[in-house]
C-alpha cells in the first residue's frame, strides 16, 4: 500500500518475473483508474529493483442524494451500479459518490438494506420503481456526474412468527418473499445474488422468540415460503400451510404499513436414504441425490439443505431430510439449478 507520498515496497519477493498492477481500493478517497503495467518486472532474490512507477488516470464519478418523499435525507440506503451490486452507501445526510468509474452507461438504483431505518421501497434513477424504465446514464472518462438523486417512497414491511407444530419458536428459521413475476422462471433462485433486479424479494431469519420482519418491500403481492435454514429437520412449506405454490395464498403488501400475521408453524419432515452403487454393486462416491415434490415443483428451487453427496469415504448412504409427507422423484441437479450457476455440492451427513 502507498505512503502519504505515493511510495511503496513490496518485500520478499523471490527471483522471478511480475505483473504489476495499481489499483485504488486501500483507502484512498479519490477517483482513479487501476492499471496494470504493459511489461513484467524482474527481481532478483536480495536486490531492490526500483522506479516501478505507477501512473493512475482520472475516473468517472456519479454523485447524488436520496430522500424520502418529504425530502428527509435517508442514510443507509445500498446504492446499485448496473445490477444488485452495491457501489455506494448514503451517508448520514443522504448523500453518496460512486468513484472510480469507466467510461460508460450506468444504471443507478437505491436500495433498503445497508443500515437505512423504516421500510423504504427500491427505486431506479430517475424516480423509476421499474428498472426496465430508468435512464442509463451516460458518463465520460474523468467526468463528474452530479445530481443523481433519488427520492424513496415508503416500503411495505412483513411481520410474523415460525414455530413448530407444538407452539415452540424456531429461531434461525428462514422466511422468503417474492412477486410472481420472479416465478416465471422456476429455475431462478430468488434468494441467491444473481438473482433479476427487476424482480424484487425479501428474507430474513427468525430470532430467538421466532419472530421476523421483512422491510423495504415495493408494494405489491407477495408469495412466502418458510424453511428450516437453521439446519433443523422440518419440512418447508408456503404461507397458509400450504406444501406447494399451486395451493399457497398471496400476500398484499401496501407501502408505508406493516403486514402483521404471516406466520408459519413448521411440521416435522419425512426423509429418504438409501445408497448408490454401480452395475457391478460397488458403492459409489460423489453422487448427488436430489428430490422433487411431484405434487408440484418449487420454483424457488430452495430446499432446506444443501443438495446431499454420496460421502467420499467410508458409508456411501445418504439422506435427504427435511422433506413434506408426499411422493417425491429424484432429479439430476443440472436440472434444478439456477440458470448459468454451478450445481451446489455438499457432502451427505454420515447414517448410523
Amino acid at each position: 500500500m502507498t505512503g502519504k507520498d505515493g511510495s511503496y515496497s513490496l518485500t520478499g519477493m523471490a527471483t522471478g518475473r511480475y505483473s504489476v498492477r495499481f489499483t485504488p481500493d486501500c483507502g484512498n478517497s479519490g477517483s482513479y483508474l487501476g492499471v496494470q503495467l504493459p511489461h513484467p518486472v524482474s527481481v532478483t532474490a536480495g536486490k531492490r529493483t526500483g522506479h516501478v512507477n505507477g501512473l493512475l488516470p482520472s475516473g468517472a464519478e456519479i454523485t447524488g442524494t436520496v430522500t424520502d418523499t418529504r425530502g428527509t435525507p435517508v442514510p443507509g440506503i445500498c446504492v446499485w451500479e448496473n445490477g444488485n451490486y452495491t457501489a455506494a452507501v448514503t451517508s448520514t445526510d443522504g448523500s453518496y459518490s460512486i468513484r472510480g468509474l469507466r467510461a460508460g452507461r450506468y444504471l443507478i438504483g437505491f436500495v433498503g438494506g445497508c443500515g437505512d431505518r423504516g421500510s423504504h421501497a427500491p427505486q431506479f434513477y430517475p424516480e423509476r420503481s421499474n428498472p426496465a424504465q430508468a435512464t442509463q446514464l451516460s458518463v465520460a472518462s474523468g467526468e463528474i456526474k452530479s445530481g443523481v438523486d433519488g427520492r424513496l417512497p415508503p416500503g411495505g414491511t412483513v411481520t410474523g412468527t415460525m414455530t413448530n407444530r407444538a407452539g415452540l419458536p424456531l429461531p434461525g428459521a428462514c422466511a422468503f418473499l417474492a412477486l410472481p413475476s420472479a416465478l416465471e422462471n422456476p429455475g431462478i433462485n430468488f434468494a441467491l445474488p444473481w438473482f433479476p433486479i427487476a424482480n424484487f424479494s425479501g428474507y430474513a431469519q427468525a430470532k430467538k422468540d421466532g419472530s421476523y420482519s421483512i422491510r423495504d418491500l415495493p408494494p405489491g403481492n407477495y408469495y412466502a415460503e418458510f424453511g428450516p435454514c437453521d439446519g433443523t429437520r422440518y419440512a418447508a412449506q408456503w404461507f397458509r400451510a400450504r406444501p406447494v405454490i399451486q395451493s399457497a395464498s398471496l400476500i398484499s403488501v401496501v407501502g408505508g404499513v406493516t403486514t402483521t400475521g404471516i406466520s408459519a408453524a413448521l411440521a416435522a419432515g419425512g426423509s429418504i436414504s438409501g445408497t448408490v452403487r454401480n452395475t457391478a454393486g460397488d458403492p459409489l462416491s460423489g453422487i448427488c441425490v436430489r428430490a422433487q415434490n411431484m405434487a408440484g415443483p418449487d420454483p424457488f428451487d430452495s430446499p432446506p439443505q444443501a443438495p446431499a453427496t454420496s460421502g467420499s469415504t467410508g458409508s456411501t448412504a445418504c439422506r435427504l431430510a427435511s422433506m413434506p409427507f408426499s411422493s417425491v422423484r429424484a432429479v439430476l441437479p443440472s436440472v434444478m439449478r439456477p440458470s448459468g450457476t454451478q450445481p451446489q455440492r455438499a457432502r451427505c451427513p454420515r447414517i448410523p
